[in-house]
Parts: structure tokens; sequence; C-alpha cells
């Protein structure tokens, strides 16, 4: 395993660019660390987007749409992203872009 130099700031093993290689368009892990024991990290939104997916309410109200959605609140919708984006944007205080989680809504459940 790394030494601690080669850890980031979180202790985790430091993955670096060169660590990979492009082959026919793809990158491929050529790093020191078994591809099985690589860190990954933790999903982000994973409960909005279980929420906005699977609630009977936004379902009904956004069906056919994709809402961005942060802390079980529907910050904007459209017919695609970009028209979710700029949907929430208009709210105030809405969150910046990154930290908003954008779910493309069934027909409900």
């Amino acid at each position: 395993m790394s030494d601690s130099a080669d850890n980031g700031p979180n202790g985790a093993p430091r993955i670096l660019l060169s660590d990979f290689e492009e082959w026919n368009g793809f990158l491929v892990y050529k790093g020191k660390i078994p591809f099985d024991e690589l860190p990954f990290p933790e999903p982000v939104g994973e409960e909005d987007f279980d929420w906005a997916f699977n609630d009977p309410d936004v379902c009904a109200r956004y069906e056919g749409l994709i809402v961005a959605v942060l802390n079980r609140r529907v910050w904007g919708a459209g017919k695609d992203y970009g028209a979710a984006w700029d949907d929430a944007r208009k709210q105030p205080d809405c969150p910046p872009h990154h930290e908003l989680v954008f779910v493309p809504v069934c027909s409900p459940p």
C-alpha cells in the first residue's frame, strides 16, 4: 500500500491522472493500488434522488419532466436538464448547480 506521502487530505490513497492511460478513447487505470481496493466516493444526493423518483406527489405533479432537487425540495422543473436548471435559478436562494440533483420523473407509482 502507499505510504502517507501518497495519501490525500482525508487519508485515502491519492489517485493521479498519471495512473491512467488513454486507449481507444477510454481511460484505463494503470495505478499501483489494486482496482478493487480503490476508494470510491459516496454517492451524492442519493436520498434526494430516491425521494423525487418515488414520491407520489412529486410524480403526479411533475410527470414527464426533469426536476432539480435538494433536501426534499423541488427547486425547478423542465422538459430537460437545462430547462430544470433555468427554472431553479429563478428561485430566491437557489443552491449552486453542483449541489442540485436532477431527477427524471416517471408516472406515479
